[in-house]
């Protein structure tokens, strides 16, 4: 015999036994009223709980305690660092490293994809004359950068 779920062990909690006493519990409410013949009557919904009972109280977020302050505070606060950190500030290094492109940054870089890109077209059948003017261009940069020394 092949039984699923929890098997039916007295004290268990998931046992169905007390599952069964959990929701008959559950049933006799302290509102309902009972009859002569021990049989209870629905609650009348406008004298429960629920008929006061707003669906924006479910959804809605609890009242914090702001103070009616607080957004200007924040706004206030925000505007000075925005200022400060955009017109009042100097630039440093980082701001004028943060400036360079990818390619003066990796020297090399461009000349791998400008040879890539080359070969691409190549391919294609595109022009290449303006990728060859470049790479040339590029070439002589590095030759120069080499050539300095730097400090």
């Amino acid at each position: 015999m092949v039984t699923f779920g929890t098997p039916l062990i007295p004290n268990n909690p998931l046992s169905p036994s007390v599952n069964q006493n959990r929701f008959a519990a559950m049933s006799s409410s302290p509102t309902a009223k009972k009859t002569a013949d021990g049989v209870t009557e629905p609650v009348k919904y406008s004298q429960s709980k629920a008929a006061s009972w707003k669906s924006l109280d479910t959804f809605k977020k609890p009242h914090s305690d702001r103070l009616k302050i607080e957004p200007f505070v924040v706004s206030f606060s925000i505007s000075v660092l925005l200022i400060y950190f955009a017109f009042l500030r100097e630039e440093n290094d980082l701001d004028l490293e943060m400036d360079k492109t990818l390619y003066q940054r990796i020297p090399a870089l461009e000349k791998t994809q400008l040879q890539m890109q080359i070969q691409q077209n190549k391919k294609q059948g595109i022009e290449n004359a303006a990728l060859q003017k470049r790479l040339q261009e590029v070439e002589a940069e590095i030759k120069k950068r080499k050539s300095t020394p730097t400090q």
